[in-house]
């Protein structure tokens, strides 16, 4: 084969990937750049797509994570604010605060149905977080500073949970009721409520002090009985003006609130477990150093002399100025109970859980005194009971009458 004709494949294999033919195909893009270049520049916007003026470093970090946004992020919150329909006191929280993503409620949330809250944060696009005062059972309780109102005030938010959200809205129907009476009453206010996220609210009128805080300042040495008086006057007259209403209050103890350290006028908070004319009894109410033998003893069925018993515990503490109980539990509670008042009545036993009837009769064996000593101030045996004159039963006014009818729905 002749020299020209053995060169002639290597040259075409050659000139297919020779450096002419890269720059070639390079050329070819870089022209194609440019056109696309040019085009970019000679393109004008229409009026429908000029950007928007620069908004607020709040409302920009909730459209930038507006993809993030859940069923409970209202439409309008993620306009910019000088869209007119937007009232001006909207909060959108502070910018620098950010939530974790847990599982429940999109990230609201704990397991337990508790709101996840953080400090500067809005809860309903109007109130700020300053801090966090109590948690109960039911709801947690803050401090909150009204953007609409200018206002410092509280704010309870009700776990998410269907059994605790129905206490919250137990709540707010007796508020209601109580204000529609007209009844001149010493009970809180309710200024708003409302849902935010699967959680019932309520706002209230901030109040600075309560009767924790009166005994912790009384340093153990309690009060004079004519303060003591004047203060349990005016809890006794609340309650019978709920009596009228039906109403029996559930949940009394230290809490209770004063609008000055000179004020003897005591505000009735927290009606989550309150109860309307015997109607959705919960089978456990009051706190455990509050809480009246019938609940403590297992009785289904409660009325007004529960919150008498609350009433005497508090007087107790307030002249004393130190706790009356410390248990830890129902059977240290009962243990208590037994030891400074000795038996319970027959008519409370009628009525016990069993489990707890068996606690007493066990309390009282040991101490070998079942004979010698009752819960009505017998003295009879070598221990007298002590202080039985605070929290003597026949002290409770109808508390016989009332396990009397218990007895008779069993």
């Amino acid at each position: 084969m002749s020299k020209t004709g053995k060169e002639a494949p290597c040259s075409s294999k050659a000139s297919a990937g020779s450096p002419t033919s890269m720059y070639s195909e390079l050329a070819t893009q870089m022209s194609v750049l440019d056109s696309l270049a040019k085009m970019s520049l000679d393109w004008k916007p229409t009026s429908s797509e000029v950007e928007p003026e620069a908004t607020s470093s709040k409302t920009s970090m909730l459209l930038e994570t507006s993809t993030n946004s859940t069923p409970f992020t209202p439409t309008k919150a993620l306009q910019p604010p000088r869209d007119s329909r937007l009232p001006r006191h909207l909060l959108f929280g502070k910018d620098h605060q950010r939530k974790l993503l847990p599982r429940s409620n999109y990230g609201h949330d704990c397991r337990l149905g508790f709101y996840r809250y953080v400090v500067g944060d809005h809860i309903g696009y109007r109130y700020e977080v300053l801090e966090q005062l109590g948690k109960v059972s039911y709801a947690e309780v803050f401090k909150v500073y009204d953007h609409k109102e200018s206002i410092i005030v509280v704010l309870k938010i009700g776990r998410s949970l269907p059994p605790y959200s129905f206490q919250v809205k137990r709540e707010i129907g007796l508020l209601k009721r109580l204000k529609e009476s007209n009844v001149k009453i010493n009970v809180i206010q309710m200024i708003d409520h409302f849902c935010f996220r699967n959680h019932e609210c309520v706002t209230f009128k901030l109040l600075p002090f309560d009767l924790i805080h009166l005994i912790k300042l009384s340093k153990g040495e309690g009060y004079h009985l004519h303060f003591v008086q004047k203060w349990i006057l005016s809890l006794v007259t609340t309650l019978v003006e709920l009596g009228k209403q039906k109403i029996v209050h559930g949940d009394l103890k230290g809490n209770l609130l004063l609008e000055g350290l000179d004020s003897t006028e005591v505000m009735l908070i927290d009606f989550g477990f309150a109860s309307y004319d015997g109607q959705d009894l919960l089978p456990k109410v009051q706190a455990l150093r509050y809480r009246a033998p019938e609940v403590l003893f297992g009785a289904t069925k409660y009325g007004p002399p529960i919150d008498m018993w609350s009433v005497g515990v508090i007087a107790a503490e307030l002249y004393s100025g130190d706790n009356l109980f410390t248990s830890n539990s129902e059977t240290e509670q009962v243990a208590a109970l037994v030891e400074l008042l000795g038996s319970p009545p027959e008519e409370l036993l009628k009525v016990s859980d069993p489990k707890m009837k068996s606690v007493v009769d066990s309390l009282l064996r040991k101490a070998g005194e079942a004979e010698s000593k009752t819960f009505y101030g017998g003295t009879s045996g070598p221990r007298a009971p002590r202080r039985v004159e605070v929290l003597q039963w026949q002290s409770v006014p109808g508390f016989c009458s009332q396990m009397s009818r218990l007895e008779s729905r069993r």
